[in-house]
């Protein structure tokens, strides 16, 4: 059986930008229609139709992370949106890094938190969600991504299905 991709290559005349003024859009969903949906940092989810219109969605949209005068306040106060998934239903599912929670928010915006601990115990930095089951990435120190790269001794990552 020969593999599909031997001989792929893109022409790179062929690349084009979708999405504008996105803020750290961290992860990117994709539907069959070509709309994409992008984990935006003002709080919510850029909804990028396939005719180039984009709406962002989220409940209060946030300043912070575009305001922010520093690194650490920049990537762990406020709301910061990071992995998604699309739930069964169509709704949306998101690591919010900045949280420390996984969400789950409409397509209209309404969210609620769907985990923020588990076995009594904080999550700490909520960093991916697959729908298969909600399957969460999360780090078991305070503020990894503050470490240089690198994860302190002791540090580990769990993924757990919730």
């Amino acid at each position: 059986m020969s593999n599909p991709l031997d001989g792929f290559v893109v022409d790179p005349a062929a690349i084009t930008y979708v999405g504008t003024g996105l803020q750290r859009p961290e992860c990117i969903l994709a539907e069959r229609d070509g709309a994409l949906w992008s984990a935006d940092a003002r709080g919510g989810v850029v909804h990028i139709r396939p005719d180039g219109t984009q709406t962002l969605v989220a409940q209060q949209e946030a300043t912070g992370f575009a305001s922010a005068t520093d690194e650490e306040t920049r990537f762990v106060s406020g709301t910061l949106p990071n992995g998604l998934a699309f739930a069964e239903n169509g709704d949306i599912l998101i690591s919010n890094f900045g949280t420390d929670r996984l969400e789950v928010m409409t397509r209209a915006g309404q969210s609620r938190v769907l985990a923020d601990s588990i076995d009594g115990a904080p999550i700490g930095k909520v960093n991916f969600v697959l729908r298969d089951r909600a399957h969460l990435a999360h780090h078991l120190h305070p503020h990894p991504q503050l470490d240089a790269g690198h994860e302190p001794e002791g540090v580990r990552r769990l993924y757990r299905a919730l």
